[in-house]
């Protein structure tokens, strides 16, 4: 993982200015205002091995890691100890899609039985939800919490020496609602994005990071509208969890992750094409090596003039084949890399340059 100071200049000055725009110069997290320099813009695809992770679940289509939409915004203490950490350190905790709109993909993907719905990224699930919003009944209990994320903690506190577990939100415009699931109901309060101003009378807030599904407390949660669900889950996807800081999230988050990685019902056959060259989308600092320009041909320099940069999928005309058996062509190496493949070829680019 890139250093904190490495992050800090990942992007630059007009996009920086974008960023703060679109956090309207507040904390995703504790909702106070910034002055200029006072926000931390943070990239959330940060690397090249995130590209890898990308492809492997289908969370987005779209790569511009240098664009605005790649980022969050947070005062010091949020961005280099909860969303970010000192090197060699985990931070306090990842965003991740609140439960019911995780429920909501996870019962997407389980029904989905023909080749379009199977290939949807969770960006496109959401989407689709936030066009039919009362299309079902799943589509009406999950809508009112589109684009909200709520806090996965990532380590247990440490005994001897524990960090703040509590983070304090200033007033901030907020809806509550309830989801009920099976017998269960939980009360949510989300933290609206829009600006606006918040009661004069109110006081600052503390959120519990290792509050738990299912305790009588509100469970508080960020709306986010104008970032990509799916990039955010590939961010929390690159940090390892301990599930008895909040186990009922633990096993949603962990049972969507078999479910994009394994549970598409996708044949043999499947791969990504021209995978490789979407390494060339980073350049300096982040840039692997020399050889990432090499896998199609093209210079970093002008990889990264282009606007977007796409992840399209094909279907190995071998697939045809008898389904029970898996044909060779499948996972031949002489294909475009398999997502696996290009992970690594990532990680022994970046150590062995």
């Amino acid at each position: 993982m890139p250093s904190l100071k490495e992050q800090e200049g990942f992007f630059d000055e007009a996009v920086r200015l974008e960023i703060r725009a679109d956090f309207v110069s507040k904390c995703v997290l504790g909702k106070e205002h910034l002055k200029a320099n006072e926000g931390h813009p943070f990239p959330l695809m940060e690397d090249a091995r995130m590209v890898g992770r990308t492809v492997r679940g289908i969370y987005h289509k779209v790569l511009t890691p240098y664009a605005a939409a790649n980022s969050l915004y947070a005062c010091q203490p949020c961005a280099h100890q909860w969303l970010m950490a000192p090197d060699d350190e985990c931070p306090r905790a990842a965003l991740v899609p609140c439960i019911p709109l995780m429920l909501y993909a996870l019962h997407v993907l389980g029904r989905a039985n023909e080749e379009a719905p199977c290939l949807q990224t969770l960006d496109e699930i959401f989407e689709d939800l936030k066009n039919n919003l009362h299309l079902t009944e799943e589509h009406s209990r999950a809508s009112p919490f589109l684009d909200c994320y709520q806090l996965h903690p990532v380590c247990v506190p440490d005994e001897s020496n524990p960090p703040p577990t509590t983070l304090v939100v200033q007033p901030s415009p907020s809806t509550y609602c309830s989801y009920k699931q099976d017998s269960k109901t939980t009360h949510y309060c989300i933290l609206e994005h829009d600006g606006g101003p918040a009661p004069t009378d109110l006081h600052p807030s503390t959120v519990p990071l290792y509050q738990r599904e299912g305790e009588d407390d509100v469970i508080t949660l960020w709306r986010i509208p104008m970032r990509s669900p799916g990039l955010i889950f590939c961010y929390a996807e690159s940090l390892v969890f301990e599930k008895t800081c909040n186990p009922t999230l633990y096993e949603v988050v962990w049972e969507l992750l078999q479910q994009l990685h394994r549970g598409r019902g996708l044949p043999p056959g499947y791969r990504t094409i021209d995978v490789a060259s979407q390494l060339a989308v980073f350049d300096e600092p982040f840039n692997i090596s020399p050889a990432s320009s090499k896998f199609n041909g093209l210079s970093t320099k002008a990889a990264t003039q282009f606007d977007q940069v796409t992840l399209p999928l094909d279907r190995d005309s071998s697939s045809e084949s008898d389904p029970g058996v898996e044909n060779e062509a499948s996972t031949s190496y002489s294909l475009s890399m398999l997502p696996f493949l290009f992970e690594l070829t990532c990680w022994l680019s970046m150590w062995f340059s």
